[in-house]
C-alpha cells in the first residue's frame, strides 16, 4: 500500500504543479511514458487492489470509485480521455469483483452478463467467480457451464490447461488469504 500511496503523492504533486503553472500561464512540461491522469488513476487502482487482499472491501470500494471518474482532471486531451475511459472500465469490473468477494452475491448475474459482453475479461472474471464460490460456498456450476458454451461460440478456447491455471491461481490466492489470517486452508 505504501507504493500506491507514494505514487499518488507524486501524481498529485505534479498535477498541482501543472495547475499552478496553468494559472500563471506558464508552460508545464510533463515527460513520462503515459499521461499524468494514468498515474493518478493507477495509484487509486493499486491502493484499491491492495485493500481487497486483506478483505478491506469497504475501503477498497472508496478507491475504486475514485478512479471510476477521472473526467474532472483539467487539461485532458484525446489520449488522456482514452485513459479516463479505460479506468472507468477497470472500475466497473473491479466494483463487481469487490462486491462479489465481499459477499454481495446479488450482482453475480449482472457480472456474468458483463463478462459475456466483454469476453477479454472472461479469464480474470472466472477467477473472481471461482474465488467467490470458494469464499462464500456458492455453487457456480451453471455460470461455468454458460461460459463454456459462450467460449465455443466466440471461439475462445478454454482448454483443460487454461482451466487448471484458473483453478491453480484461485487456490493460491485463497491459500495466501488464509495464511494472511493465520487460519487453516482445507478445501
Amino acid at each position: 500500500m505504501a507504493i500506491a500511496d507514494h505514487l499518488h503523492s507524486l501524481a498529485e504533486k505534479m498535477y498541482n504543479e501543472a495547475q499552478e503553472a496553468s494559472l500563471k500561464k506558464l508552460p508545464y512540461l510533463f515527460k513520462a511514458e503515459r499521461p499524468l491522469v494514468f498515474y493518478y488513476g493507477f495509484s487509486y487502482l493499486a491502493k484499491g487492489t491492495a485493500l481487497q487482499k486483506p478483505r478491506l472491501y469497504d475501503q477498497a470500494r472508496e478507491y475504486i470509485l475514485k478512479y471510476s471518474e477521472l473526467g474532472w482532471f483539467s487539461g485532458l486531451d484525446k489520449i488522456d480521455w482514452e485513459e479516463v475511459e479505460r479506468f472507468k472500465f477497470f472500475a466497473k469490473a473491479n466494483l463487481y469483483t469487490n462486491d462479489l468477494l465481499s459477499g454481495k452475491l446479488s450482482v453475480l448475474p449482472e457480472y456474468a452478463q458483463f463478462l459475456e459482453d466483454n469476453p477479454e475479461e472472461l479469464l480474470p472474471g472466472l477467477v473472481t467467480i471461482m474465488e467467490t464460490a470458494s469464499l462464500h460456498s456458492v455453487n457456480v456450476d451453471d455460470i461455468l457451464e454458460k461460459f463454456l458454451k459462450i467460449s465455443k461460440t466466440l471461439q475462445i478456447e478454454l482448454t483443460i490447461l487454461d482451466s487448471c491455471i484458473i483453478v491453480l491461481f484461485t487456490m493460491l490466492n485463497i491459500i495466501g488469504i488464509k495464511i494472511l489470517y493465520n487460519s487453516s486452508y482445507c478445501f
